[in-house]
């Protein structure tokens, strides 16, 4: 998108859109609100070398052994989820006639209240999954 075509963000925290084309998003809040998640991958190595002086039985006899376990946790998913239901953005766009600030949503529609950006993120615990 062209870099003057609407101001990221404006000073009262509405994020700035272009309504006359509908395929030209505004990435920065997209990346801003749309939550986050992580993965941790945790790994254990474990070897064990055991050697056993075995002269009782035949002198100069040794046994050796070893042993070698693998594991590997994996967590998924654990962060914010944005994904809640009716989660929209204060949007607005600079008529260039006249410099006239316009608002994409002014007021609820259900309610005729000021509209303001609600947060209905949560929390996500993630999930494990164990590789051996």
């Amino acid at each position: 998108m062209a870099p003057n075509l609407f101001p990221v963000q404006f000073s009262d925290g509405a994020w700035g859109y272009y309504p006359l084309v509908s395929n030209v998003a505004n990435s920065p809040m997209n990346v801003a609100t749309a939550g986050y998640t992580e993965d941790a991958i945790t790994r254990i190595y474990t070897d064990f070398a055991l050697e056993q002086n075995l002269d009782f039985i035949t002198k100069g006899l040794i046994a050796r052994g070893t042993i070698s376990w693998d594991n590997q946790f994996n967590e998924t998913g654990r962060g914010i989820n944005a994904a809640g239901g009716g989660h929209k953005n204060k949007r607005a766009y600079i008529l260039p006639e006249d410099g006239q600030l316009l608002y994409e949503t002014a007021i609820f529609d259900n309610t005729g209240f000021d509209f303001y950006e609600k947060v209905d993120w949560s929390t996500q615990a993630g999930s494990i999954s164990y590789t051996y």
